[in-house]
């Protein structure tokens, strides 16, 4: 999300970033901090 205008000029990546312009305020929110703790290592792994 924070490379969008970057990655719409890539038409490889053009509907990913039109799907993430359609998400709601909340639902980025949910992304942004679902990918906060895949990158700690807070999910995914073995409890």
């Amino acid at each position: 999300m924070r490379h969008e205008k970057r990655l719409a000029k890539n038409a490889r990546m053009a509907l990913q970033v039109k799907n993430v312009v359609r998400l709601s305020a909340a639902e980025r929110e949910a992304v942004a901090q679902r990918a906060d703790a895949i990158r700690q290592g807070r999910v995914g792994t073995p409890a």
